[in-house]
């Protein structure tokens, strides 16, 4: 899972210092992302990005998806415009406004959103923490890892590479 990956924005570099502010360009940052994302999914895994998947100049959609492994589910973020949902859609990538998993006895809802208040943590909290939302959108605003019944899978706050369903589960399950 991850979000936030803004392929091909420049101003992203500005926007996060702590996290892309390294890279003297966006292709830089384009390429460190693609290696990040490739050295940990393989041709056969899914990842679900949670939104904002790419921003820059249509023309670079293509050559970035050829290169990226796994197949790709699309929740529809605050940036992912119809144009470029329809360039998803030609390459086989399901786009989705939200979505729930079962991994190992745990729920996960998927959303690009932070979908969080006191009266879900309190349940979530009361529920042994059955049911976990997964979320991106506030980049490096969000806390690291799990907090309250969500965790913030965003490019931000996990050093640029998607993390699987796994660690997260591993994490909510202490």
């Amino acid at each position: 899972l991850t979000s936030d990956c803004h392929f091909g924005h420049k101003n992203i570099i500005k926007y996060e210092p702590d996290s892309r502010g390294q890279f003297d360009s966006i292709e830089e940052m384009n390429e460190t992302i693609i290696q990040n994302w490739n050295s940990v999914v393989n041709n056969e895994d899914t990842v679900y990005v949670l939104g904002d998947f790419f921003m820059g100049h249509i023309s670079t959609i293509e050559p970035i998806l050829n290169r990226l492994k796994g197949k790709i589910i699309l929740i529809r973020g605050n940036h992912d415009q119809k144009n470029r949902r329809r360039i998803f859609s030609e390459h086989g990538i399901e786009i989705k406004d939200i979505e729930y998993i079962e991994y190992k006895g745990k729920f996960f809802i998927l959303s690009h959103f932070p979908l969080f208040n006191e009266e879900f943590a309190k349940m979530v909290n009361e529920d042994n923490g059955e049911v976990v939302v997964l979320y991106g959108h506030i980049h490096s605003n969000a806390p690291k890892g799990f907090v309250d019944g969500t965790y913030h899978v965003g490019m931000d706050t996990n050093n640029l590479t998607p993390i699987s369903i796994e660690q997260i589960w591993q994490e909510c399950s202490l």
